[in-house]
């Protein structure tokens, strides 16, 4: 399944600050976004060409998908849309494309290890891979100080390797607006900014535990019918 059709690659994100800057009347280029975008469609999503749904079998099949319950009878019914995913699965989902994990590390890091954080990381990769002369980012902040805490490194990893192999690269996001070390002065964070870390760091573990609780609440319940 061929994905790559122009030579500029635009990696979606979700987040609604940069995605803004976004001319959805472009026609130069290749739209990718991730997960439950299209299988729910929302009204910023104007089109797109590939959907990138990377996670486990489990997370993408569960009938109680918070981001939209109906995503996994999409995937199996839609034949629109390429839908990049981990390994071959096109026996349920028509449109599966099987990501080359193997084939893009060993092109592109030989020896080095293989790094990759979040489907972003992976999709940059993969534009790299596939030959895209442009790369550029809307929508991916990874602000907050959860998952994607680990996640931005990778992807500046992999942009700096998409500027280093002569990919013109455009990151319309906040990830890399941090003072130059060195010459912006003294990098001291405010008080205010571990506090109001703190609070949302334990917002995020609250909500984490509640669900779950309640998923072993529900698998208590099964193994006493069981």
């Amino acid at each position: 399944m061929y994905i790559k059709k122009l030579d500029t690659c635009i990696i979606m994100g979700s987040h609604p600050g940069t995605r803004n800057e976004f001319d959805w009347t472009r026609t130069d280029c290749d739209i990718w976004v991730f997960n439950e975008v299209l299988s729910k469609p929302e009204q910023w999503c104007k089109r797109a060409d590939v959907v990138w749904q990377m996670h486990d079998p489990a997370i993408w099949r569960n009938p109680y998908n918070r981001n939209d319950p109906g995503h996994y009878a999409w995937l199996k019914s839609q034949t629109q849309y390429p839908v990049v995913m981990q390994e071959d699965h096109s026996g349920e989902v028509p449109m599966c494309h099987p990501y080359p994990k193997d084939s893009i590390f060993t092109a592109l890091l030989g020896k080095f290890p293989p790094y990759s954080t979040s489907s972003v990381a992976y999709a940059i990769a993969y534009a790299i891979f596939l030959g895209y002369t442009r790369i550029e980012m809307y929508g991916v902040e990874m602000e907050t100080n959860t998952e994607y805490f680990y996640q931005r490194t990778a992807i500046a990893f992999w942009l700096a390797l998409a500027i280093g192999r002569g990919i013109e690269v455009a990151a319309h996001c906040t990830i890399f607006n941090d003072p130059l070390y060195g010459y912006d002065g003294d990098i001291n964070l405010p008080r205010e900014a571990y506090l109001s870390a703190m609070k949302e760091f334990n917002t995020q573990m609250q909500a984490e535990a509640t669900v779950f609780s309640g998923l072993g609440a529900g698998l208590t319940q099964k193994l006493k019918l069981f």
